[in-house]
């Protein structure tokens, strides 16, 4: 028994620094997310910053990827403004049927994931809606425009 304390510790100490790996990779990981959407410029900023430093860009060309990248945010501003209805809708939809198929216990738990989890899921999209879009309107997944699609009984 004495033989196998060390291994026991080790093994302990191990899953805790994995564990604990995860939670700090995964707070990060929203934290990152979610600064980039509240403030979109200080993720092309840092995209700036390493393209420059990696591929060791002149003046000129750091100018011209400024534009480039500011550009590209402007036109994926303008997607945002495009599809972000559309998939609202989708994401409104799949939410009803997924509520549908849920007893009112488990209806009352995917209502709690659903508010923890809508910032990083982006399912209603960050305050005051996506970067540059309109603030998309949420449903109730318990009110149902259509509803669910009915599976075929192939018995």
């Amino acid at each position: 028994m004495t033989k196998l304390k060390p291994w026991l510790v080790l093994i302990l100490v191990f899953a805790a620094g994995a564990v604990s790996g995860v939670i700090g990779t995964r707070i990060a990981v929203r934290h990152f997310i979610a600064q980039a959407v509240r403030n979109p410029d200080v993720l092309r900023d840092k995209v700036e910053r390493d393209l420059a430093r990696k591929l060791d860009l002149t003046t000129d060309q750091e100018a011209k990827v400024r534009l480039i990248l500011q550009d590209a945010q402007g036109q994926i501003r303008d997607l945002r403004r495009e599809f972000g209805p559309r998939y609202m809708v989708i994401m409104n939809q799949a939410e009803r049927e997924i509520a549908a198929t849920l007893t009112p216990e488990q209806r009352r738990l995917f209502d709690r994931y659903r508010e923890e989890n809508r910032r990083f899921l982006q399912l209603g999209g960050p305050p005051g809606g996506m970067p540059g879009g309109p603030r998309p309107q949420r449903q109730p997944p318990g009110e149902m425009v259509n509803p669910p699609r009915q599976q075929p009984d192939h018995s």
